[in-house]
């Protein structure tokens, strides 16, 4: 029976956990996030952005293994705008990486992805209230970099 599906069988079943990446036990690390969550999901709602990153995203990103750089700068289109986190593979990437703040494409290129936080229960595809937050940014900051 020929398999339709992305991945064969085979490879599923033999060769996949044969991977070092598939050895690790993710139940410790799913849990740990599982715990952060419910956590946010109580206290998220009276956090700030910096609360919520220090209590929520950072302990994720390292519990999921990622090295990251906190607000490294970036310029585009002119204007200098910084990205909450640059994310990177291990130690050794993100130490190379911090050379080249404010050349974005070396920078970038040594960083797996970037990512964005705002506080617990701001949805990031929709627009702020105008007068939600004074003085701050109006729409939330979609992909510009």
């Amino acid at each position: 029976m020929r398999s339709k599906t992305l991945f064969s069988n085979h490879f599923l079943n033999t060769r996949l956990v044969q991977m070092p990446e598939w050895k690790e036990d993710p139940l410790p690390t799913l849990e740990r996030v599982r715990k952060l969550w419910l956590t946010a999901a109580q206290h998220g709602a009276t956090w700030n952005e910096a609360q919520t990153e220090q209590e929520f995203i950072q302990p994720v990103l390292t519990a999921l293994g990622w090295e990251f750089i906190v607000q490294a700068k970036s310029k585009r289109g002119g204007q200098v705008t910084r990205p909450d986190y640059a994310l990177f593979a291990d130690e050794t990437a993100k130490g190379d990486a911090y050379r080249y703040q404010g050349d974005d494409d070396a920078f970038y290129s040594r960083a797996l992805a970037i990512a964005e936080a705002k506080h617990w229960g701001v949805r990031s595809a929709r627009r702020m209230p105008a007068d939600a937050q004074p003085g701050r940014q109006r729409a939330i900051p979609a992909i510009r970099w």
